[in-house]
């Protein structure tokens, strides 16, 4: 029985998380945290109050202060410090090129404010403080304390792009509506980044249910988790995005498999900064679209990109079933051989790829 829209939303915000990114793979040795930066368009991107409540609060993993600061601060502080109001000529960092970031970044709504750490906890501590403010951006080099869901670690090496993005959706707005989209919808943001470019269109890129990206079907690329808060009549959400650029460890990365594809070695590799920012692009747009046109058009487009089009499976041990689609919450469709319909939620299941059924996680 499909359950009703007012029921879904309820439990949906209760579970506090719509999906997740994980590889089981023994991580090594823990780099050094460093200092974070907030590198802003805005003058006032970070209220004074909004610092004095942080500042305030000993619970929370960061804490902000102005001017450069050493690195030491990280090593005798227990919070991680997050340095305003630093151009970004005299950040002490060339990891991640802010030019190429901003040159590439056409949303108006997404990334304006961006918060980098070359080695953080995770991307979700520098970015739980500012939930507040739609829009905001967390990036980390790497990341130390990655996680995905249901508490699995997310793997979190040096040339991947991992980023947390704040914003906020009208409980009474169609995504406000059908919540369970909202991880399919950052999915399908971040393989548009990707693939809309010229040429990049070739590259074997689909989505796995619910929330992850497949070169070819067989090599993970990428997923996110997205988590999510009410407050008032909106609901604050934060996506958590990891995208396998550049590391081959644990396994392939984006432009190593771009390069050893014939239809697409002449590419020029991508780079951390271009992903995230297109994917901010796309997230931008595939939002308003679905505010102005309707969630038919969200899930048109992440079907047309999805590997499951009347896939066989198996769910309940041994049934056999066709998956036909998602419903309005991101729910998959099944028919088994009476031609009845049900539907398979994400939340406590996983869409285990080597064995082709949905498994309990």
């Amino acid at each position: 029985m499909i359950k009703s829209n007012a029921s879904r939303v309820c439990q949906m915000l209760s579970n506090k998380h719509f999906g997740g990114f994980k590889q089981d793979i023994i991580e090594p040795a823990k780099p050094s945290l460093t200092a974070a930066y907030c590198v802003s368009r805005f003058n006032d991107a970070i209220s004074d109050m909004l610092i004095k409540q942080i500042n305030d609060n000993s619970k929370l993993p960061v804490y902000i202060k102005k001017g450069i600061s050493e690195d030491e601060d990280v090593k005798t502080h227990p919070r991680i410090p997050i340095i305003l109001n630093v151009p970004i000529t005299s950040l002490p960092t060339n990891s991640f090129n802010f030019d190429r970031y901003f040159d590439n970044l056409e949303s108006f709504r997404f990334g304006h404010t961006i918060i980098y750490s070359e080695v953080t906890t995770t991307t979700i501590d520098l970015i739980d403080p500012f939930i507040s403010i739609d829009g905001l951006v967390t990036v980390a080099g790497v990341q130390t304390q990655g996680r995905g869901r249901s508490g699995n670690t997310w793997v979190s090496p040096k040339g991947c792009a991992m980023f947390c993005v704040a914003f906020h959706i009208p409980l009474s707005s169609r995504l406000g509506q059908s919540l369970g989209l909202v991880q399919h919808l950052v999915s399908l943001a971040v393989l548009r980044g990707i693939i809309r470019a010229a040429g990049y269109e070739k590259l074997d890129l689909r989505l796995k249910w619910p929330n992850d990206i497949y070169w070819a079907k067989s090599v993970k690329v990428s997923g996110n988790i997205v988590t999510s808060s009410l407050i008032g009549n909106n609901v604050q959400c934060i996506a958590a995005v990891g995208v396998n650029v550049n590391n081959s460890h644990p396994g392939q990365p984006l432009n190593q498999l771009i390069t050893n594809c014939l239809e697409t070695k002449e590419l020029q590799p991508l780079t951390v900064e271009e992903v995230i920012a297109r994917s901010l692009n796309e997230l931008d747009y595939l939002i308003k679209e679905t505010e102005r046109t309707g969630i038919e058009m969200l899930k048109k487009l992440y079907l047309q990109h999805w590997l499951h089009t009347e896939q066989k499976i198996k769910i309940s041990g041994d049934k056999e079933v066709t998956i036909k689609g998602i419903d309005d919450h991101g729910y998959l469709l099944v028919e088994d051989a009476s031609g009845k319909i049900s539907t398979v939620q994400p939340d406590g299941n996983r869409f285990d790829m080597m064995q082709n059924m949905i498994v309990k996680k």
